[in-house]
């Protein structure tokens, strides 16, 4: 949902966020990891869809495969060991 404000009270708010983002660091936090799985995903998927590979379909057939399948098992490895901490965190912080 957009915000339907008008552009100069959000940037009237700008030094509020900051001193909320300075008071609270995990709301940065939040938002680095978040812009930080974005960018991941969409490079994943630009790997993926990519002709370039480190093993091509075109020569290797079905293996070329594999190195598409690799970088997807990382990715998702990743997205799970962040999932953890974020739980863990969650719980210790309640």
């Amino acid at each position: 949902m957009l915000d339907e404000r008008p552009w100069y009270r959000m940037l009237a708010e700008i030094p509020h966020m900051l001193g909320q983002v300075i008071n609270r660091p995990l709301i940065l936090i939040r938002l680095i990891l978040r812009v930080r799985a974005i960018m991941v995903l969409g490079l994943v998927l630009a790997y993926v869809l990519s002709p370039l590979d480190v093993i091509p379909e075109s020569i290797f057939g079905a293996l070329g495969l594999l190195d598409d399948f690799i970088v997807m098992a990382a990715v998702g490895v990743w997205f799970i060991g962040i999932a953890y901490a974020v739980r863990r965190r969650n719980e210790v912080h309640g």
